[in-house]
């Protein structure tokens, strides 16, 4: 579905796209996480982790890229200049698809 999103027509469709996205694996997260458990009851706790640390792995980097950014480049302006830039990117490639 995230293929979809740049050549949708407008932003209640984005919107609603979004919403049927994370309504669909917020039900299969945890079904899978259930069944990922039971297969194998001596790992379990080896499982969830795995889980987590995938989920929140993107999450660490982004920290990790902005505390570098922080650090090298003067303070939150480079941080804020990376997260506008790469919003400017997303729009101008939402704009673009739909232009076409």
């Amino acid at each position: 579905m995230y293929i979809l999103m740049p050549n949708l027509p407008n932003l209640t469709a984005v919107t609603i796209v979004y919403l049927i996205i994370s309504a669909v694996l917020g039900i299969i997260f945890p079904l899978v996480m259930g069944a990922l458990t039971f297969l194998n009851v001596s790992i379990r706790g080896t499982i969830s982790g795995l889980a987590n640390s995938t989920m929140n792995g993107p999450h660490a980097l982004g920290a990790w890229l902005a505390g570098l950014l922080y650090a090298q480049y003067g303070g939150y302006p480079s941080s804020d200049l990376f997260a506008v830039v790469c919003l400017a990117l997303s729009l101008d490639c939402f704009l673009y698809r739909n232009s076409k």
